[in-house]
C-alpha cells in the first residue's frame, strides 16, 4: 500500500446527476413556456394583421366610390343579406375576405358617420379571435376602430 493514498472517490453520486437533471428539466420547461406564448403572440397578431388589411381595404374602395360616400354610413355585417348599392358590394366582399382570412371567427364590421364627401367616417370591426395554443373556453372579443376622412 502507498502511504498517503486516500479512498476518495473522483466520480459524481447519484444525487448529484438527480439535482443536475431536475435543474435542467426546470430550464426546459421555462423554454417550452416562452415557446407556446411565442407561438400564442403570432396567430393573435395574424388575426390583427387581417382585420386592419380588411378595414384598409374597405377604406380604399370607399374612396373609389367617394361620390356615394353616404351609402356606406349605417352599413353593418347584416346589410350583406340584401345588396343594393356598390357599397354594398364593396361591404360585403370586405367581409368575405376578412371572414377567409380569420377561419372558425365571428367577424362584424360597421360604418358610421359617412353622411357625405369629407365627412370623417367611423369603421368599427369586432372579431373573435380563433383558438390559440393553452387558451381554453372561448377568447374576448376584439375590436379594431378607424376613423377616416373621405
Amino acid at each position: 500500500m502507498i502511504r498517503g493514498a486516500s479512498n476518495r472517490q473522483s466520480g459524481m453520486t447519484l444525487i448529484e446527476v438527480l439535482v443536475a437533471l431536475i435543474i435542467m428539466a426546470i430550464g426546459l420547461i421555462g423554454v417550452s413556456s416562452l415557446q407556446l406564448n411565442a407561438l400564442r403572440n403570432v396567430k393573435v397578431s395574424g388575426d390583427v394583421q387581417a382585420v386592419t388589411s380588411g378595414v384598409n381595404e374597405l377604406v380604399e374602395l370607399m374612396r373609389l366610390n367617394v361620390d356615394n360616400a353616404s351609402d356606406y354610413d349605417g352599413i353593418t355585417t347584416s346589410s350583406c343579406s340584401n345588396i343594393q348599392t356598390l357599397a354594398d358590394e364593396d361591404f360585403c366582399r370586405v367581409i368575405g375576405l376578412m371572414a377567409a382570412e380569420l377561419p372558425a371567427s365571428n367577424v362584424t364590421l360597421s360604418v358610421s358617420s359617412c353622411t357625405a364627401v369629407g365627412a370623417i367616417c367611423v369603421i368599427q370591426a369586432q372579431w373573435t379571435p380563433r383558438q390559440t395554443y393553452g387558451l381554453g373556453g372561448s377568447a374576448s372579443a376584439q375590436t379594431f376602430g378607424m376613423s377616416v376622412e373621405l
